[in-house]
């Protein structure tokens, strides 16, 4: 399963390069918020080595950002919706690590 979470993490390290380079800014930031989701799944289920609360919060705030923008702006309703359970994700694992 790390194996799986790395390969994605370069597939979203690919895919966002490769649309800011191209143009689409916006889901060139899409892409970079779901590496930084795998990157921060990784360090706490398989490194151990979970990063701050405030890591958390952030990245849950801009993942449910990300995701309204996907939603009305972009008008990419998977997009939105991946943006929106990420950010749900990294809630529930700020408030585990909050207890």
């Amino acid at each position: 399963m790390y194996l799986l979470y790395v390969v994605i993490g370069v597939l979203f390290l690919v895919n966002g390069i490769t649309h800011l380079f191209s143009g689409q800014a916006s889901l060139a930031v899409h892409y970079f918020l779901l590496l930084l989701f795998s990157h921060v799944i990784v360090s706490e289920l398989y490194l151990k080595k979970p990063f701050g609360r405030n890591i958390y919060l952030l990245a849950t705030i801009l993942l449910v950002v990300d995701g309204i923008y996907q939603f009305f702006i972009e008008r990419s309703i998977f997009a939105g919706i991946i943006g929106l359970f990420f950010g749900f994700s990294l809630w529930q694992s700020h408030q585990r690590l909050k207890r």
